[in-house]
C-alpha cells in the first residue's frame, strides 16, 4: 500500500515536471518567434512548430495569442528584473544603488531583443500591452525596486515604504516613457548622462528627507 502511494506520488511529480517543461518550451519558442518576426506575424502554429509540440498542447495552456503574449511579457519582465539586479554591483550607499539601477535599466531597455523588435516593427503592440497588462507589470517592478533597495540598505536611510513605492513607480513610468519616446531632454542612450540624471533627480526622491537612524 505504502509502495503504491510512493509510485503514485512519483508519477504525479514526473507529470508536473513534464508539464512545466512543456510550458517553458512554449514560452521560450514564442519569445523567439516574436523577436524574429514580431507578434502580429507570429501564429500559434509557428510557436508549436518551434517548440516541437502539437498545436493542441499550446492551446491547452493558452487559448489564444493574446494570453500567450501576456505570459511571454510576464516571463520576460521577471527575466529583465533578474538581469538588472545581477548587473548592479555592491554600491556603498542607497544613492549609489539608485544610480546603478537606473543605468542598468536603461541598458536593458536599449538592448532587449524583444522590445527592440516590437519598437521597430509594431510599437502599437507595446501600447496595447501597456493599456491591458501594464498595471500588473508596474506592480511587479515597483515591488522589486522597493524590496531590492530595502534588502541592501538600512531602511532608516530610505524614505518610508509608502513614499518609496511612489518613487519607484515614478522611476518605472519614466523608464517606460523613455522606451516609447527615446528622444528628448532626459538622457537614455548614454550611461554617463543617465547616471548624472539619476543622481540629480532619482536619488532625492528615494533618500531625500529620510529619517535619521535612531
Amino acid at each position: 500500500m505504502a509502495e503504491s502511494r510512493s509510485v503514485d506520488k512519483s508519477a504525479a511529480t514526473s507529470t508536473q515536471d513534464s508539464s512545466e517543461e512543456v510550458t517553458a518550451r512554449i514560452l521560450a519558442a514564442a519569445q523567439q518567434e516574436f523577436e524574429l518576426v514580431g507578434i502580429r506575424r507570429s501564429s500559434m502554429s509557428d510557436v508549436a512548430r518551434r517548440a516541437g509540440i502539437s498545436r493542441a498542447a499550446v492551446y491547452r495552456r493558452y487559448p489564444g495569442k493574446d494570453s500567450l503574449v501576456q505570459a511571454v511579457a510576464g516571463r520576460e519582465m521577471l527575466a529583465v528584473l533578474a538581469r538588472v539586479a545581477a548587473a548592479v554591483a555592491a554600491a556603498p550607499d542607497a544613492a549609489g544603488t539608485v544610480v546603478q539601477l537606473a543605468v542598468a535599466s536603461a541598458r536593458e531597455l536599449r538592448a532587449n531583443p524583444l522590445l527592440g523588435k516590437l519598437m521597430e516593427t509594431e510599437p502599437e503592440e507595446l501600447y496595447n500591452y501597456a493599456a491591458t497588462g501594464g498595471g500588473a507589470s508596474l506592480a511587479v517592478g515597483r515591488m522589486f525596486l522597493v524590496q531590492y533597495l530595502q534588502s541592501l540598505h538600512d531602511r532608516n536611510l530610505l524614505l518610508p515604504e509608502a513614499d518609496l513605492s511612489v518613487a519607484a513607480e515614478i522611476m518605472i513610468r519614466l523608464a517606460a516613457t523613455q522606451l516609447l519616446i527615446p528622444d528628448g531632454l532626459i538622457p537614455f542612450r548614454d550611461d554617463a548622462a543617465v547616471a548624472e540624471f539619476a543622481r540629480r533627480y532619482f536619488v532625492p526622491i528615494v533618500v531625500g528627507g529620510a529619517r535619521p537612524a535612531g
